[in-house]
């Protein structure tokens, strides 16, 4: 249950973040993508790691159309662990 509320936290600051981060020529484009990607990262189990590193991977390349937004970190990081552990446990 912790573990939901970490993952709720999170898409919350990472929202927040985005919010304030400055605009880029494609922020739309970014916006519409993770908006997409939340959408998909909802069907993966709380414990299906490898489909949360599936969509976490998709949502981080969502950043290329804006590189510097300040979300793209704790993407990053979302990504990285939840990959971590997909690899780990061979999911």
């Amino acid at each position: 249950m912790k573990f939901i509320y970490s993952l709720a936290s999170v898409a919350v600051i990472c929202q927040l973040v985005s919010a304030q981060s400055p605009t880029c020529g494609a922020q739309e484009i970014l916006n519409t993508c993770l908006s997409n990607q939340d959408i998909y990262l909802k069907t993966c189990t709380d414990q299906d790691y490898a489909c949360l590193c599936k969509w976490h991977t998709t949502k981080l390349s969502c950043f290329d159309n804006c590189p510097q937004d300040m979300g793209r970190p704790f993407v990053q990081g979302s990504k990285d662990t939840f990959c971590s552990i997909a690899k780990t446990y061979n999911t």
